[in-house]
């Protein structure tokens, strides 16, 4: 017995710490580094990572500009609104409430609002994964409307935008995302515990998991950490977005965190803490599409995650997790469009998985330098159809291509010979080679991309 005992106290301390560490983290932290660096390089990230494996944080770095005007840089500090991933919050919190014996899933909307139209064809459990039908109040609401939408908006205004909505189909017989279930939601935790939707996610979830820097009313709050947030944010233009109160998106989109706090969150829902092992289980239950209650399910080259994204003016949120894996990878950004937050997490968790990245990286070479004299005689317009235009054209010493056609963004391109070029781009390999007639003037500029060749002609 006594060597049988030694015998598994040397495999416990010998064999466990190589399964429960992840392997070469500091080349594998290098890694997510350096893809990082290359999104910011070329304006496709601006925010703030953080990666834990295993029980190991094997990333957590800021990256960019916190506030462009003030040269402040983000980091593992930084304060960002998350958009839907409040989402998950919400739905824990139903979910808790219902072991609670408070509420149950099958409850019909009637209950809890008599009045409303549709209210004894819908139940909790449609609100949860957007099998409602309901109209979604958000699609109402553009950057027009910010001088309604920067101060605080009542809830009847808000139920006013949907309320008298017919149904999109039967509920429960499609999935299709609106945040006005999600409101609805947040009214019903109110009506249930007696508090604010806030004090209630505060109380049940924040505190618990002592997510000191996480809240709310991101207007008002006061903090060395807190960025501004941009709609656009390149290397030639930064355009800070308009500032939505919370109150507009409230149970549906209204909580700011830390890459920190979040990790918080993330460890929990692996952990399966707040909820049982039963009240995860059904969280994490699919009826429709690919979303649970609260939650993206999905896989990654075959294994298996939970997560959820988020959008808002002026930021955009991912959250991936991988319970069986124990990975959590938080990507945070305060610029809201033209932003590539999802498939920057979905490539972070397939480095650290070995897993296929999803569509490829980009190969990117190492760039040749040219003088602005010969980068001027590629500026023009090109075109490669009525359609199709683009127009290529420098800015302090720089290159750049922009097609509003084809849905690209101004983009740098950076020069591999002194005709050839690559755009920067971390997920995509295009090539542009332009060629110039006998007087050494720019005719045509020959895109390839996938082993195929576009021509598109200069004009004149």
């Amino acid at each position: 017995m006594k060597r049988y005992f030694l015998t598994l106290l040397f495999l416990t301390y010998t064999l466990f710490p190589a399964i429960a560490q992840p392997a070469n983290t500091p080349e594998l932290s290098a890694k997510l580094d350096s893809f990082l660096n290359n999104a910011n390089r070329f304006s496709q990230f601006n925010g703030s990572v953080l990666v834990s494996y295993k029980g190991k944080i094997i990333l957590n770095k800021g990256y960019g500009f916190k506030d462009f005007a003030t040269n402040s840089m983000n980091d593992q500090y930084t304060i960002f609104r998350i958009g839907s991933i409040t989402k998950t919050f919400t739905a824990t919190l139903i979910l808790m409430l219902e072991e609670q014996g408070k509420l149950s899933l099958q409850d019909k909307l009637s209950k809890y609002f008599p009045d409303f139209p549709s209210g004894e064809k819908l139940t909790i459990q449609h609100l949860l994964n957007h099998s409602s039908g309901l109209y979604d109040y958000a699609s109402n609401m553009d950057r027009a409307d910010s001088a309604i939408t920067d101060h605080p908006v009542a809830k009847d205004k808000i139920l006013a935008q949907f309320i008298d909505q017919p149904l999109a189909f039967t509920p429960g017989s499609k999935y299709h995302y609106t945040n006005s279930g999600y409101y609805l939601l947040g009214l019903i935790t109110e009506k249930v515990t007696g508090k604010p939707w806030e004090q209630a996610i505060r109380e049940n979830i924040l505190n618990p998991l002592q997510m000191t820097h996480s809240g709310f009313d991101f207007r008002a709050l006061k903090s060395k950490d807190k960025p501004i947030g941009y709609q656009i944010f390149n290397e030639i233009e930064q355009m800070p977005d308009v500032v939505w109160d919370s109150t507009v998106t409230y149970a549906a989109g209204g909580l700011y965190t830390t890459s920190a706090d979040m990790l918080a969150w993330a460890k929990a829902v692996t952990e399966q803490k707040l909820l049982s092992k039963v009240g995860w289980r059904k969280a994490f239950t699919v009826q429709i599409g690919k979303y649970g209650n609260g939650w993206d399910v999905d896989s990654l080259s075959g294994v298996r995650f939970v997560g959820h994204n988020g959008g808002f003016p002026g930021f955009s949120a991912h959250l991936l997790i991988f319970p069986e894996d124990d990975l959590q990878v938080i990507v945070l950004s305060n610029v809201s469009d033209n932003t590539y937050v999802t498939p920057i997490s979905k490539a972070l968790a397939s480095m650290v998985l070995k897993k296929p990245i999803p569509g490829g990286l980009a190969i990117i070479p190492k760039n040749f330098n040219l003088p602005q004299k010969a980068l001027e005689t590629f500026a023009g317009n090109y075109q490669f159809d009525k359609k199709h235009q683009a127009q290529v054209f420098l800015t302090n010493g720089k290159l750049f291509i922009k097609a509003d056609s084809n849905q690209l963004p101004v983009t740098r391109i950076l020069p591999l010979s002194n005709n050839t070029f690559f755009l920067s781009s971390v997920f995509i390999t295009i090539g542009l080679n332009f060629e110039k007639d006998k007087a050494g003037k720019v005719t045509n500029m020959i895109m390839t991309k996938d082993g195929n060749s576009f021509n598109w002609k200069r004009q004149l």
